[in-house]
């Protein structure tokens, strides 16, 4: 399937659980954004033209991206055929049913406690995003000892992981002064991160 055939089916399904998303294209958000961007993706199968995925995914802003990922999301429902009879029923089922979490991801607090699991299993990308929202949530202490910990396992030998210290040794050196410091620089991230993903116009 091609963008435009997800488009035409989100337009279908989405009214039926939701005002308030968004279709961008192969994915769809709900409004507003806030610290967090949130939905469902659509996305081809290599098995045949007929084939797809769908994945429910929220993803933190505050850390700089230029695409969506889903790090944080995971698919629903398995491989979907749109030449199945009644397909779009059951996928508005297993829409419907990842929509309260969807809705819940609307505080620092709510996004930190849908990361701890994920940070738990060692993914630097998923310690990184829960330092980050602890911060947000309040939690100063909690968000050192996590960053702290990540750094200590990172090979800054590989360039991604490089960055992912760099940024998180900033956070840390002005964490440990100010937190509105630290706030700042995550939303001068986020605010990369709207301008990459197209969320709102470059400046």
């Amino acid at each position: 399937m091609k963008t435009r055939d997800f488009v035409k089916l989100q337009k279908k399904l989405l009214p039926q659980l939701s005002s308030n998303f968004i279709i961008r294209g192969s994915y769809c958000s709900l409004e507003p954004v806030g610290d967090v961007i949130r939905g469902f993706y659509f996305d081809n199968s290599a098995f045949s033209a007929n084939h797809f995925y769908v994945s429910v995914f929220f993803q933190p802003l505050c850390i700089p991206v230029t695409r969506i990922h889903l790090t944080f999301g995971h698919r629903i429902g398995g491989r979907w055929d749109s030449d199945q009879e009644g397909f779009e029923i059951t996928l508005l089922a297993e829409m419907g049913n990842e929509l309260p979490f969807l809705l819940e991801m609307n505080s620092p607090k709510k996004v930190a406690e849908a990361l701890k699991p994920l940070a738990s299993g060692g993914n630097p990308h998923c310690s990184e995003a829960l330092g980050y929202a602890l911060i947000q949530a309040g939690e100063v202490d909690r968000s050192l000892e996590v960053l702290t910990s990540l750094l200590s396992g990172l090979d800054v030998s590989i360039s991604w992981q490089e960055e992912i210290a760099d940024r998180a040794r900033l956070i840390i050196s002005i964490l440990s002064n100010s937190r509105q410091a630290a706030l700042q620089i995550l939303h001068m991230w986020k605010t990369e991160s709207e301008m990459g993903l197209g969320l709102r116009p470059s400046t």
